[in-house]
């Protein structure tokens, strides 16, 4: 390896609204669940091409991160409804509910971050191991969020793979 290791801090913020898919939730039941939210992620990066260009080639990186989501979905769940006659029955019907999840975790990755010719647009891949740890407040009882693996209020280990573009500042 030619020449000197480039240590970096990247920050990567998050924005996440739309409609929650199959691909991103396990528990996709139809049109009507949304998600929104935020996130921010830091990680300290060690350039290993030792290039003067600085920021670019291959890395290893490690660092923290945090998101913010807010679940709106469809659910059963019982609650007292007035009838006709003035007096409140209990009821047990599809009800609109929410549920807020803080997500914190942690991830080791080795990627190749490129930039395209004469302009400061960049290009990232990378694949590592990540770790993260959920809490949740739901409208209703338990984490509805928290099922699977790609659900938004997983927890536990997980492979950290992605692609980024972006614009250096």
């Amino acid at each position: 390896m030619a020449g000197d290791i480039s240590p970096r801090l990247m920050l990567t913020p998050q924005l996440y609204h739309g409609a929650v898919k199959a691909l991103t939730s396990d528990l996709s039941e139809g049109a009507h669940d949304r998600v929104r939210g935020y996130g921010l992620e830091a990680q300290h990066r060690i350039y290993l091409s030792g290039r003067a260009a600085g920021a670019q080639g291959p890395y290893v990186a490690y660092g923290p991160s945090y998101q913010h989501f807010r679940m709106q979905f469809d659910a059963k769940s019982w609650a007292a409804e007035r009838s006709p006659d003035g007096l409140s029955y209990y009821e047990y019907r599809l009800r609109r509910q929410s549920e807020t999840i803080d997500r914190y975790g942690a991830t080791l990755v080795v990627g190749n971050q490129f930039f395209l010719p004469e302009l400061p647009v960049l290009f990232d891949v990378f694949l590592g191991l990540g770790v993260r740890k959920a809490s949740s407040r739901a409208t209703i009882h338990g984490n509805y969020y928290q099922s699977g693996m790609s659900n938004y209020g997983s927890e536990g280990r997980y492979i950290s793979i992605g692609f980024r573009a972006g614009v250096a500042l």
